[in-house]
């Protein structure tokens, strides 16, 4: 699959999409780009007070765990569950 996906950007064949139903095609990609993502989302959304901003990171942290969780990546959506949680405020007042 990453071998006709090369193949296919050499030739300039953009616009062919594969649809894939496994955790198998998206966990190789995914495993890869989760931990920079979840990063960039919380920093960005720890330092910024710029609505569009706040909003594009939110889009990202929804976006992640439901792909995370259409997959089985059950770690994954865990930790971006708990950033997220972790931003709420919720956590000071619960013991």
């Amino acid at each position: 699959m990453i071998q006709k996906g090369k193949e296919q950007i050499k030739k300039g064949q953009l616009s062919t999409f594969i649809r894939v139903q496994t955790a198998e095609c998206i966990q190789p990609l995914f495993g890869i780009m989760w931990s920079p993502l979840l990063a960039s989302f919380s920093v960005l959304l720890e330092q910024n007070d710029d609505p569009k901003i706040i909003q594009l990171c939110l889009e990202g942290y929804v976006l992640s765990i439901n792909l995370s969780g259409r997959y089985g990546l059950e770690t994954e959506r865990d930790t971006f569950v708990t950033s997220l949680y972790n931003f709420t405020g919720l956590k000071k007042g619960y013991r």
